[in-house]
């Protein structure tokens, strides 16, 4: 089902559900009314009559019973005059016999006198019994009143009938005016898949514009930032795939080239040895770059265990590594732990370490330092610093350090041994430890790289 119409469908039945409660809600109040006027009616007419009747009985009976034949038939309601214990003493139909005991509800009730109720019968509809108590000197005892009350059980059903009509009308107005509402409210939604069902390879262009600041315009704002990013991808991938295979090409064609020149060479041991060492070492650049290029694209499936690790740990890695390097060009390390431990899957973070250290040690001048430190970065975050005096990274190269294969003129120019994917590993390591890396460098006098690590997951 479309979500127009799920909208819509839910919309109106909250609506139906609401206008049956307020529906049950004003009925409820306007039957209460209803009896609790009746109940002051009738409340009423007793005080009249037994005012009237007061002093009455027995001794002028006759005048007593006068007043409440003429009552009975101004009110339209059966008088019953009951004594003390609640025997009959009158009865304005003359149907029972005098002193009998009537077996009514209301006669057995514990509320508060006066007191009126409403019954349903099957013979009279609704009937309306109401009692009251006479104090006085010449007669103690109740007057029992009982009133067809089908007027007003009749007024109320009209009423109920009434509203239920405005509810039908409401309900139709309200399945309207949802359904537009509905379809306005999703409009945008069908507007962004008609727009994406256009994108093409070849056309990734999003035109849809949406200004309103909401859900759907984070949306929206979220896909035309992937379309960005995937033109990003796309044109990283087209330069990788380039870069890659000349990388591949160049090793592969002086390997041809030797394999060539090798039957040649059978004469001259020397140089044949020296073309086998030259092969050697294309073979070993060649699995050099093939290894940097599945570390690059094996850190993203690789799951993250994460675990404190140790300043000291991180230390003695860098010197079991790298000391021997950094004593043969007369490079200082110098360490800094300004925090005792970083938040980290250690074996990726290391990996990525390592790439800086090998670049800063092959790209740095001897007896120079190079400078190792872990310090809070804030609420949350630690910084993991290393520091060169090398040779620095241009500013238009910046940008581009961390993408495969990309090598700065400068760096080819020192050093032709590197792969150009040290930095890609570094950068595809922070990102998914959801950090952040940051560079600082001066042409000629080193460069900075700050790694932000969160401290929690």
């Amino acid at each position: 089902m479309k979500l127009r119409y799920r909208l819509w469908l839910t919309f109106s039945l909250l609506w139906l559900i609401g206008l049956a409660a307020v529906h049950l809600f004003i009925v409820n109040i306007y039957q209460n009314r209803a009896y609790d006027n009746q109940r002051e009616l009738a409340f009423s007419q007793g005080v009249t009559i037994t005012e009237r009747i007061t002093g009455l009985f027995p001794r002028y009976a006759e005048r007593a019973e006068g007043y409440l034949d003429y009552y009975g038939s101004l009110f339209s309601t059966r008088l019953f005059l009951l004594d003390a214990n609640k025997q009959l003493s009158y009865d304005s139909f003359d149907q029972f016999a005098m002193g009998s005991h009537l077996t009514l509800a209301i006669l057995s009730t514990d509320q508060r006198l006066p007191v009126s109720i409403f019954l349903a019968t099957k013979a009279y509809g609704t009937v309306q019994y109401t009692l009251l108590e006479m104090n006085n000197p010449s007669q103690n005892g109740y007057l029992l009143m009982v009133k067809d009350s089908r007027s007003v059980s009749d007024d109320i059903v009209k009423f109920r009938d009434q509203m239920l009509g405005f509810l039908a009308a409401a309900t139709a107005v309200g399945f309207l005016v949802f359904y537009a509402v509905s379809i306005w409210f999703t409009r945008p939604i069908r507007r962004i898949a008609l727009d994406l069902q256009r994108i093409t390879p070849r056309n990734r262009v999003f035109p849809f514009v949406y200004r309103r600041k909401d859900e759907i315009g984070h949306l929206v704002a979220q896909i035309k930032l992937m379309i960005r990013q995937l033109d990003t991808y796309e044109k990283q991938q087209r330069r990788f795939i380039s870069t890659s295979s000349h990388q591949l090409k160049t090793p592969l064609a002086t390997m041809q080239l030797i394999i060539e020149n090798l039957p040649s060479l059978e004469d001259d041991k020397k140089l044949r040895q020296e073309y086998t060492e030259d092969l050697q070492k294309q073979i070993d650049k060649m699995k050099q770059t093939v290894q940097g290029m599945l570390d690059v694209y094996r850190l993203a499936d690789q799951p993250l265990r994460k675990r404190q690790i140790p300043f000291a740990e991180i230390q003695l890695h860098v010197i079991e590594e790298f000391q021997h390097l950094a004593d043969s060009k007369q490079i200082r390390l110098v360490y800094e732990e300004k925090k005792p431990s970083l938040y980290a899957d250690a074996a990726m973070f290391l990996m990525g370490l390592d790439n800086l250290v090998s670049n800063a040690i092959r790209y740095s001048p001897e007896n120079s330092e190079i400078k190792l430190s872990l310090q809070s970065a804030g609420p949350g975050r630690t910084k993991c610093s290393l520091c060169d005096q090398g040779m620095g990274i241009d500013a238009e190269d910046i940008p581009y350090i961390f993408e495969p294969f990309y090598r700065s003129r400068t760096a080819v120019t020192w050093d032709q041994e590197g792969s150009g994917l040290g930095l890609a590993i570094v950068k595809q390591m922070v990102d998914l430890h959801e950090g952040e890396i940051h560079v600082e460098s001066i042409t000629g006098q080193g460069s900075c790289f700050q790694l932000l690590f969160p401290d929690t997951d």
